[in-house]
């Protein structure tokens, strides 16, 4: 299943070095570019990076630990859905190539 994550721009260079690790048990994900940075752009981080990674649905959970009805009407999005995963995902999985800064000032 194809999804995208959202982090602090700041953090790229040890997710190169390392890949993603789950923080507090799990990574999260969204179905979309827009979705992963809307969940990001809440918090005061001045540069965010969206990047895609394909994964195994079978290992993915649906997280609940958001308010889907309050991201679709801030954000005007038909829906929300939020993804977890468990596992440490090695860099040579993540889709760098297509990856999306954003920063406070718009797109970069």
């Amino acid at each position: 299943m194809k999804l995208y994550h959202a982090t602090d721009l700041d953090k790229l260079s040890d997710i190169l070095d390392e890949g993603l690790k789950p923080s507090s048990g799990v990574i999260y994900f969204a179905e979309s570019y827009q979705k992963a940075l809307a969940f990001l752009i809440l918090r005061p981080i001045e540069n965010i990076i969206v990047f895609e990674v394909e994964l195994p649905e079978d290992q993915l959970t649906e997280s609940f630990d958001h308010s889907e009805s309050m991201f679709c009407r801030i954000f005007k999005l038909d829906d929300c859905r939020a993804w977890t995963y468990d596992k440490s995902i090695p860099t040579k999985q993540i889709d760098f190539s297509k990856a999306r800064v954003y920063n406070r000032e718009g797109d970069k």
